[in-house]
């Protein structure tokens, strides 16, 4: 009886230690996670955010050598209707030299929804026209999502402090029955679809002011 009970608490003791030896699933960092959600109000496209912080890829605060992995940038379409979605710039600090020399020491690393490499390489040359990061959905389907998987890393050489600098991730939305280019010209062709629509409400205007001047005339 003894020896059947040594035997019990012995597998009890062993399954505690092999439970106590498996990692725990932490949560995610405030911090890694942002996603952009396209809605539609009286017929107006709208791309807005569900969080107020900035990420740590958009305001990234790391020292010589520490890596931040697993953030998860999401673009949900909440509209009726298929959407073109295109990053159209990353605002950088070019009036700030210190601010400058800390993005060049950060690596960006960015992963498509299937894994594929998107751009890899330092944080200034991301926000260079044409040969930086690119992230070009022609068409995202009515009530689709993607996710884009973003990694951070500096420099083990970099010599400064961890800055608290703001690279703002600035998309473009707007519907993809519009929108017949080739995808490489996406960021461009959404900003006409843009300002266009912007032409036409100050063209009406226009028209009913100089109707209204025509009449004081008469």
């Amino acid at each position: 009886m003894k020896k059947a009970l040594l035997r019990f608490l012995l597998c009890l003791l062993l399954c505690v230690l092999f439970l106590g030896a498996l990692p725990l699933s932490a949560a995610p960092d405030a911090d890694s996670e942002n996603e952009l959600i396209i809605t539609m109000e009286d017929g107006e496209i709208l791309l807005t955010s569900d969080r107020e912080a900035a990420t740590f890829w958009e305001e990234p605060q790391l020292r010589a050598g520490e890596t931040r992995l697993a953030g998860r940038l999401i673009i949900s379409n909440d509209t009726g209707e298929d959407i073109a979605v295109a990053l159209a710039r990353i605002e950088l600090p070019y009036h700030d030299a210190a601010a400058m020399e800390y993005l060049n020491a950060l690596r960006l690393t960015v992963l498509g929804d299937s894994e594929q490499p998107l751009f890899d390489d330092t944080y200034v040359k991301a926000a260079e026209s044409g040969t930086g990061l690119q992230i070009i959905i022609p068409e995202l389907a009515a009530g689709d999502s993607r996710i884009f998987t973003i990694a951070l890393s500096c420099s083990y050489g970099y010599t400064g402090t961890a800055l608290n600098t703001s690279v703002p991730w600035q998309f473009l939305a707007a519907s993809s029955a519009g929108v017949t280019t080739d995808k490489t010209d996406l960021p461009w062709v959404l900003t006409v679809v843009v300002i266009a629509g912007g032409v036409v409400v100050a063209s009406a205007l226009l028209a009913v002011v100089m109707s209204l001047l025509d009449k004081r005339k008469r």
